[in-house]
């Protein structure tokens, strides 16, 4: 739902694993600071008028937060870019940027965490 805000898809026929099983490189989105599309926003009313109890999601983007989904009431299956966890106290903490990912890597910051 988020290829309409400019989000590349990973599946779709020029999504990032298409391309990757072409052998060549995958789109690289331009969108810097996507904002909720229509249906992200439509979630969010289904939701206060009760017909949506609980959403499940497989998108890292952010939006359905960034829409007004709280996070007590969303899965996000595959995490979400702007959210990093302390790896020593396990507190979650969620960015204004996207947070850099290294896959099975943990990393000293340096700094003091601040909520």
């Amino acid at each position: 739902i988020s290829t309409s805000a400019g989000i590349n898809d990973f599946r779709g026929p020029n999504g990032v694993w298409t391309a990757r099983a072409k052998g060549i490189a995958p789109p690289v989105s331009t969108v810097r600071n996507p904002e909720p599309t229509l249906t992200h926003m439509a979630f969010v009313e289904l939701m206060k008028v009760g017909y949506l109890k609980f959403l499940v999601s497989q998108n890292c983007d952010g939006l359905h937060l960034k829409s007004g989904i709280t996070t007590d009431k969303i899965a996000e299956l595959h995490g979400n870019c702007y959210c990093e966890a302390c790896a020593k106290c396990g507190r979650v903490y969620y960015r204004e940027k996207r947070v850099p990912y290294y896959e099975h890597h943990t990393w000293l910051t340096g700094k003091q965490l601040q909520r």
